[in-house]
């Protein structure tokens, strides 16, 4: 279940904006994406193992990269009669991807490769609605052009993360002060050159468990302490944006949730059956954890488009809810919590 810290955390931030007549964000897109999300990427990718995952790859990498495509089309198509195509495309991207850290907090109780499986997939999803986030936010003037560099910058990105881990663990003693110091730069720059330093960070991290001469355990404690704390924060940073949501804007994203959960059904189902890794119960109970966060409003925030923005802050509270209320029963239930 979501942690019921976290959902105090954001019923702090909201009260606080409510109480000092906050009009203007706590909530900073940059501060996210370039100080929060690079620990919990590391951390996933260094506690990566192929012998905990090799079980459902295929299905997380369906889930991931299928999955989010057909998503973001799913809510497009619903989205199309009431916005103009490439801008119902750029909303559905910023909606489509799990969330990192939510999606983390959700899994903790939960059969070990369901965990990896979902954490993996909204490692993967993340980076790909990105990218499809910066496609769509320029298709009104899109050429093919844009869609070669963007696919060169994928490549590039795990390229880049692959040689810093080989230079790391050969050059360096890779302690915590260095390793951090290091995926912060790699994160920047791959960030600053318009890849995805989602994937490149993975990468690094996964690499780096492979080849590593020295104990890493204390990197290992320190990332656990840091992502614990900023978990915290970014729920109550998240909290201080509950306000800016627009009446108007409920049925566009009733509609957005609608479909995100539509194209849930179908793309866990046809990847299951594809795949044959999962029982019926475990497609279940991962059609349930379809929860959004703080990187879909880091997305919304970014695009400086207040529509998105609201129908983002709607979209996190309804799945969290329904996350709340049916994820930790249904894993009860089908005995995988």
């Amino acid at each position: 279940m979501p942690s019921i810290s976290c959902v105090f955390a954001a019923g702090m931030g909201a009260f606080y904006a409510w109480m000092t007549s906050l009009h203007t964000t706590t909530f900073h897109p940059h501060a996210f994406m370039f100080i929060i999300v690079p620990p919990v990427v590391l951390h996933s990718g260094l506690t990566f193992t192929w012998e905990a995952s090799k079980h459902t790859w295929t299905l997380t990498l369906f889930m991931a990269w299928v999955g989010t495509a057909t998503t973001t089309a799913w809510v497009t198509l619903g989205l199309i009669p009431n916005i103009i195509w490439y801008r119902a495309a750029w909303l559905a991207a910023v909606c489509s991807p799990t969330d990192t850290v939510s999606t983390n907090i959700l899994t903790r109780k939960a059969d070990i490769h369901l965990q990896k499986t979902l954490q993996h997939e909204s490692l993967l999803n993340d980076a790909v609605g990105y990218l499809f986030t910066h496609l769509f936010s320029h298709a009104n003037s899109v050429d093919p052009t844009v869609i070669a560099i963007l696919l060169l910058s994928i490549i590039g990105s795990a390229a880049l993360g692959i040689i810093t881990a080989r230079l790391h663990t050969s050059y360096t003693s890779h302690n915590a002060v260095s390793t951090l110091v290091v995926v912060l730069l790699l994160y920047s720059t791959v960030e600053w050159a318009r890849g995805s330093g989602i994937l490149a960070l993975f990468l690094f991290g996964v690499c780096v468990r492979q080849w590593k001469t020295h104990d890493m355990q204390a990197l290992h404690t320190t990332l656990e302490v840091i992502i614990d704390v900023l978990e915290k924060y970014v729920y109550v940073t998240m909290g201080t944006v509950l306000l800016q949501v627009q009446p108007g804007h409920i049925g566009i994203a009733g509609l957005v949730l609608a479909s995100l959960y539509a194209s849930r059904i179908v793309h866990v189902g046809v990847g299951g059956f594809l795949t044959r890794e999962i029982t019926l119960e475990q497609g279940i109970f991962l059609i349930g954890c379809n929860v959004r966060g703080a990187f879909t409003i880091a997305l919304a925030s970014l695009s400086q488009q207040p529509l998105f923005l609201s129908v983002a802050i709607l979209i996190v509270i309804w799945t969290h809810i329904l996350g709340l209320l049916t994820v930790g029963p249904m894993g009860t239930l089908l005995d995988i919590i």
